[in-house]
């Protein structure tokens, strides 16, 4: 359905350009393109990998996200007009995401109409300045509250759906859950509600693991609706060139992505802007076209904040207001490219450019001359030139695509980077790529040695059909090397004027063969025409074709991470703890992760989500995880450090002798988290680390006063809990009291996908996805006496009252 404006939106318009009719000022240069966003690109919808406009053109996106909506959480008054507007006039923002809270406190299942009032000011401010506004359900667990969010989204297609500024995120972060079980049914149901109301504007789903797994949706991606495209999240100074590869793996495999949420920190919101992780990561936004919103519109104390606390609520910020990733978030989004054909000129938008051979983790041959490459582009204007860099140190520049530079390294490990200069002077870095020089020649196969006449003649190497390395060639002779299996041909590809390739031999597996001894030359001159035999020339577009070799590709070992828990980080026991991994593997599968406790395996999962529950006691722990591809090659994770600390009361009485006591280095990860600290008990309403309770606690802050340790009566074992939840007979725990294991029975049903347990502050204490039908073993020795809840979520959802009992 192609979608036309409101009569209110054209009004609008058309007082607008009165407006500047009347005025003896000029545009704003923020403006965008002397128009905004919208009018120049109107509806946008997924063409392959790319989001385009109106004009089937692809379109990149900068602006900001909103923090949590949740009533008394903090942000709330940023959630108005006069935001909107100063960062569309004076930061040149284009997108904008309200991020409105659902399950947690405050959020919109508890305060609906004071949370959809919020997103409703930000998107209609939004539509009045001509910006795209991101609708985003905010929520981890959005497949428990299904209804509410059809609901929810159906009106806001009826209410905004013939607006074309308006995208639906129909689920912001899915946990480390199912994609094919739990994530894309949920979101299929959500998408058949809100095309029965609006047929065509964008619509973008979340992927398991924080978004992080857009490889995993992409191997089976949603086909029962049109214009999908899929979340990523990263935050600069935690995420890197690993997740960047899943998402060249899912772009790869044919989605189209979109960030609707990321940072310059780390992923906990604190820590230092990453400014390397950060550039690298706009770099490879800017090359694949793929649209961002920073995390966040608020002032709370932490590093992912836009600005600083007490900053005014309408905006009109100064540097001084800024957070240092404030500072950065601005430079970014009033410098991403536009898209503009006529009017003002707007601000220069920076080049992008790419390393694309060699590839990340190659290993090359000490002495043999390797061609680096890169493309470049520049969206306002040319690319002047691309210089390369060895470990920082510039090796020369090239000034003509294709941008290439030959390199001959030495026995070691290199750090490649490219950087384009645009005609205006601005430049960009590229990812950096690392590759190792061998002494010896088992990396590459096959050696063509030859010269040009001129100097700037390109060949290339053909191996089975495939070009596997393109190289700009000297008037001297050199080593040009590749690795591969098949027939071998090197090929002149740049022939005009007096351009010519002189070929003297291909070593392949080890053998010589002299170029004027092959039979097979389409390149030569010969007998007043072009292609010949047994000739060293390529004086013509052709190639001299060599001998065929069979091997065996080189294996690459694949990549591994933890993400959670954090180095560094420090917990009580009392608790399972959850260790989550990452693994890819370029040329493979994953076949297993491997978690090892210093240095010894505590389990292994055989698929992504890679996760295991370890119990520990006191003490101080190394964590590794070992991924093995399907070669049964394998790679060893970096080393996290954590401390576990045993459960004190602090000397309190009532029940803070089950509650550990607040300590600086302690993560407080789930909000609700209760601890002791100078006799009272405190909660906390988001990720907390070092904010002490006692001077941060009320009205937005990280934590609530409970009570004191006197006043607050203890939770008896056999005490009767009421349970808003379905209770189903068919699921069975057993024993019930126990002191250490129990078993878990989900009876012959396939409904449950996933188990979870928490404690009687709502802590999260172990979680894992199941397969319906098998039995799964709780462990809960190291729990504290008292009642838990034994979740089953899928399908649908069943709960149990588990008592840990010690005898």
């Amino acid at each position: 359905m192609k979608k036309k404006y409101h009569l209110k939106k054209v009004i609008n318009v058309c007082l607008f350009a009165g407006a500047l009719i009347l005025s003896s000022s000029v545009l704003k240069a923020q403006n965008y393109c002397s128009s905004t966003p919208v009018a120049v690109h109107g509806n946008l919808s997924v063409k392959g990998t790319k989001i385009v406009d109106k004009n089937n053109k692809p379109v990149s996106f900068a602006g900001n996200s909103y923090f949590w909506s949740n009533t008394g959480w903090g942000a709330e008054k940023y959630y108005n007009a006069d935001v909107v507007k100063f960062l569309n006039d004076n930061w040149g923002t284009t997108i904008i995401r309200a991020a409105m809270g659902v399950e947690d406190s405050g959020g919109y299942i508890s305060n609906p109409t004071e949370n959809k009032n919020r997103v409703k000011t930000v998107v209609n401010a939004a539509i009045a300045e001509g910006m795209y506004v991101i609708i985003d359900w905010h929520s981890h667990h959005a497949e428990d509250n299904q209804a509410a969010a059809i609901a929810f989204f159906k009106e806001m297609a009826q209410t905004y759906g013939n607006n074309p500024n308006v995208i639906y995120e129909i689920y912001n972060e899915p946990l480390q859950v199912s994609w094919s079980n739990t994530i894309k049914p949920y979101a299929e149901a959500v998408i058949s509600e809100i095309r029965k109301i609006d047929p065509d504007n964008l619509i973008i789903v979340g992927t398991p693991t924080w978004s992080q797994d857009v490889d995993v949706a992409a191997n089976d991606p949603i086909t029962s609706s049109t214009n999908i495209a899929y979340t990523l999240h990263f935050y600069a100074a935690t995420h890197k060139e690993s997740l960047r590869q899943k998402a060249q793996t899912a772009l790869n495999k044919g989605i189209a992505l979109m960030v609707t949420e990321w940072g310059t920190v780390e992923a906990s919101g604190n820590g230092n802007v990453d400014v390397a992780s950060t550039d690298a990561w706009m770099s490879f936004l800017a090359t694949n076209d793929i649209s961002h919103a920073n995390w966040s519109i608020t002032d709370k104390s932490e590093g992912a904040s836009l600005v600083n606390p007490g900053a005014s609520a309408t905006g009109g910020w100064s540097a001084s207001n800024l957070t240092a990733s404030g500072a950065k978030v601005k430079s970014i989004i009033q410098n991403w490219k536009q898209y503009c054909t006529a009017g003002t000129t707007p601000t220069n938008a920076v080049p992008t450019v790419v390393l694309t051979s060699p590839l990340n983790n190659t290993s090359l041959v000490s002495g043999t001359a390797v061609q680096l490459k890169a493309t470049a582009s520049d969206s306002d204007g040319t690319v002047s030139q691309v210089e390369f860099f060895v470990n920082g140190t510039s090796i020369g520049k090239d000034t003509s695509s294709p941008y290439a530079i030959n390199w001959t390294p030495t026995t070691g490990s290199y750090t490649l980077t490219a950087k384009a200069t645009d005609n205006a002077g601005s430049s960009t870095t590229s990812t950096a790529i690392v590759v190792t020089a061998n002494a010896t020649g088992a990396a590459n196969n096959i050696i063509i040695r030859a010269k040009g006449i001129v100097g700037d003649e390109t060949m290339d190497i053909v191996v089975g059909g495939v070009v596997l390395g393109t190289f700009k060639l000297t008037t001297n002779y050199a080593d040009y090397a590749v690795y591969g299996s098949g027939t071998v041909r090197a090929a002149f590809t740049n022939d005009q004027g007096t351009r010519d390739v002189q070929v003297d031999y291909a070593k392949i597996d080890g053998i010589t063969y002299q170029a004027e001894n092959q039979t097979i030359n389409t390149g030569v001159w010969q007998n007043s025409t072009c292609g010949g035999s047994k000739s060293e020339w390529l004086n013509c577009s052709g190639y001299i074709e060599f001998a065929t070799t069979v091997v065996t590709p080189i294996n690459q070992a694949p990549t591994v991470s933890i993400t959670s828990p954090i180095n560094n980080s420090s917990v009580v026991t009392g608790s399972a703890i959850q260790i989550n991994a990452l693994a890819s593997d370029s040329d493979g599968t994953i076949s297993q992760v491997e978690f090892f406790v210093n240095g010894v395996s505590i389990g292994k999962d055989t698929s992504s989500p890679y996760t295991i529950s370890w119990s520990p006691t006191a003490g101080a722990y190394s964590l590794t995880a070992k991924a093995t591809d399907n070669a049964a090659v394998s790679k060893t994770s970096s080393v996290i450090a954590m401390t576990i600390t045993a459960v004190s009361g602090g000397g309190a009485t009532g029940n803070c002798t089950s509650l550990p006591t607040w300590t600086a280095s302690a993560v407080f990860a789930t909000a609700g988290m209760q601890v002791v600290y100078n006799g009272k008990i405190y909660k906390n309403n988001w990720y907390s680390s070092n904010q002490n309770p006692e001077t941060n606690s009320g009205q937005w802050q990280a934590w609530s006063l409970v009570g004191s340790c006197s006043s607050t009566q203890k939770v008896a074992t056999n005490a009767k809990i009421a349970i808003n939840t379905e209770e189903d007979s068919g699921v069975k725990l057993f024993p019930n009291p126990s002191s250490d294991r129990v078993q878990l029975n989900t009876g012959d049903t396939d409904d449950f996908s996933k188990v979870s347990v928490f404690d009687a502050q709502g802590r999260l204490m172990f979680e894992k996805e199941i397969k319906s039908k098998e039995a799964v073993e709780l462990s809960i020795s190291n729990y504290l006496d008292g009642i838990y809840l034994v979740k089953l979520s899928g399908k649908r959802n069943a709960t149990k009252i588990l008592v840990k009992e010690t005898k």
